[in-house]
């Protein structure tokens, strides 16, 4: 993988002025259509050309008046071939990760975009000077002067809610998700291309939803691999969403006579984030060429700062040691594409409002399908009833009558956030729904999930780290027409009685082993992450208490140093998502707006 840019300017000795600048940090491979608007790839240029890949595998495509400009995706061209310049039809016909430009001669009129759930990205800014349009923020920020932080954009990760389509700096935009730019000498519009759209006809019965769910998860995995791949690792924790993918990658990639590996961590210092004893099941039961095991939390992995070194781009984006460590070992086995289970959750989970939407609406067998599941699960039945099944009966007026919390459509925010911050945080993760949270409170809290996922730090980790190495890193999960079908079948098809994913578990029930595929125990890593932090006590309080947020107005210093104290001190403590978000984002600014 490598990452793509385009510049446009009036001025020809403008885009010399900015190609001159970037040669001197990037390896550039370049596409001049005209002295006003060049487009490309580059690499960031490093010491030694072992290191990473020094090939540019760009697919272009000339018509008489558009000049198509693709990167990761051959089915872009087919959909090219299939519809010559009509770039929305082009788009729409798309499939998995791709970053495309267009540029017509007549009109000179730049179009750009990239796959419609986020796996790839780009960031684009407009000046007097011209358009710059690049899949990393730093690439822009070393042509053009960012001198200030967007506090919208700041304040929703402080909360531990980040929205990824929010600015996190004043003159660099975000292109949002399943949207394109069309930029003209008079204006640059940006464009929505794909939504999930409300079906309006019956659910598929649960054989029907159950075989198109497997139909397109295959397609999504061989899509992933392709032609290009005879050696492809893959990562399998033991959990449902890897080692689906692992699965149906061997059974892709033995079709065609080529090689899978997988590739597994294991938490020896943490045994409740440690799947040891189900990813040995797997290895036994599915026929990998080979095995990687990695320790996730040895002495090496053991300083936090250097384990999560952040990315200009943003606060979650992570260039981990760990990680390069993975493509060292992808490397080793000539592998070019890394999957992951990534989306598996977004897509697959369902959502435990969908057992009241059921109850709601007549559907009593669900009270006995939630008794019987909490049973399975040891789950105390009367706690999870009254959350289900009688508080969202009871009028908020009464609610409020009896001193009890009210049912609340905003947000739940953290106490470190300043007023100012919590109305800009509550601000930045408004999103525009298909689905209405009264009528369907099941899919508009997905869709919600879809669009501001924690996954997509991991999606941007493992692409930056990738890109490194010239490996390709592919999350099938994460596809426009799974998406769709997660949309489309019925809520009581994604989680059911003692198991989410229920839909998942039984696509995959003739692939995996049934210890593996109807686990009702779901693996967390708060015991990891708080034992990481505890060690790293007097750094990261040092980190929390730099001063720049405060001095925004965003961040109240005392409840967040409250909240640290209390996970280090108490042994009851943990570390919540919206306090490691909080560190997260203290990091980025030591680390890259320290001024």
């Amino acid at each position: 993988m490598i990452f793509t840019f385009s510049l446009v300017s009036s001025n020809p000795n403008q885009i010399k002025q900015w190609l001159t600048k970037l040669e001197a940090l990037y390896s550039l491979s370049l596409t001049v259509l005209e002295e006003r608007c060049v487009i490309g790839f580059y690499q960031k240029k490093v010491q030694s050309q072992n290191d990473v890949s020094s090939s540019f595998n760009q697919r272009t495509r000339n018509s008489d008046s558009d000049f198509h400009f693709i990167s990761h995706n051959a089915s872009v061209e087919h959909a090219i071939n299939r519809h010559s310049s009509d770039f929305e039809r082009i788009l729409s016909d798309s499939e998995g990760p791709f970053t495309l430009v267009q540029w017509n001669r007549t009109s000179e009129t730049l179009r750009t975009a990239c796959d419609p759930l986020g796996q790839y990205t780009l960031h684009y800014a407009q000046n007097d000077d011209g358009f710059i349009c690049s899949s990393e923020a730093s690439f822009i920020a070393t042509l053009i002067n960012v001198n200030r932080l967007k506090e919208e954009g700041i304040s929703c990760w402080l909360a531990g809610q980040p929205n990824p389509s929010t600015q996190l700096f004043d003159v660099i935009r975000p292109l949002p998700f399943a949207h394109y730019i069309e930029l003209t000498h008079n204006a640059l519009k940006v464009k929505e291309f794909w939504s999930i759209k409300p079906s309006n006809h019956k659910a598929a019965s649960d054989p029907d939803a159950t075989a198109q769910f497997e139909h397109l998860l295959k397609q999504s995995v061989t899509q992933s691999i392709g032609v290009d791949h005879s050696s492809v690792v893959s990562q399998m924790s033991g959990g449902m969403d890897s080692s689906s993918v692992t699965a149906l990658a061997i059974e892709h990639q033995h079709n065609n006579s080529n090689k899978l590996i997988s590739l597994s961590h294991f938490y020896s210092k943490s045994p409740e984030s440690d799947e040891s004893d189900l990813i040995k099941l797997l290895n036994n039961s599915l026929d990998c060429d080979d095995h990687i095991l990695m320790a996730a939390d040895n002495d090496q992995y053991s300083d936090f700062l250097s384990l999560y070194p952040t990315d200009f781009d943003s606060p979650g984006t992570v260039l981990s040691p760990r990680y390069h460590h993975e493509f060292q070992h992808c490397q080793h086995h000539n592998a070019s594409l890394l999957l992951t289970g990534n989306g598996g959750d977004e897509m697959c989970w369902g959502h435990a409002s969908a057992y009241t939407q059921r109850f709601m609406r007549g559907d009593i067998s669900v009270i006995k399908e939630v008794f019987l599941g909490c049973k399975q699960t040891g789950i105390p039945f009367r706690a999870v009833a009254k959350k289900l099944f009688i508080k969202p009966l009871v009028p908020n007026y009464i609610m409020s009558l009896l001193g009890k919390q009210t049912r609340s459509e905003t947000i739940d925010l953290p106490n470190w956030l300043t007023p100012q911050g919590q109305g800009l945080a509550n601000a930045s993760l408004t999103i525009t729904s298909p689905y209405s949270q009264a009528e369907n409170s099941v899919h508009f809290a997905r869709h919600h999930t879809l669009k501001t996922t924690a996954t997509f730090n991991s999606l941007r980790s493992y692409q930056k780290v990738g890109a490194q190495y010239g490996i390709k890193v592919a999350h099938p999960f994460f596809d426009k027409n799974i998406a769709q079908h997660s949309f489309d079948v019925s809520p009581k098809q994604l989680i059911r009685g003692a198991y989410p994913k229920w839909l998942l578990r039984s696509a995959m029930d003739k692939y995996l082993p049934k210890e593996v595929c109807w686990n009702t125990h779901k693996t967390t890593f708060d015991q990891h992450f708080t034992k990481l932090v505890r060690d790293n006590a007097v750094q990261l309080r040092n980190v929390l208490s730099h001063p720049k947020l405060a001095d925004l107005g965003l961040l109240e210093p005392g409840p967040l140093l409250a909240q640290f104290d209390n996970v280090v001190q108490n042994k009851a403590g943990y570390v919540t998502v919206d306090l490691l978000y909080a560190i997260l984002t203290q990091v980025w600014i030591t680390q890259h707006h320290n001024d």
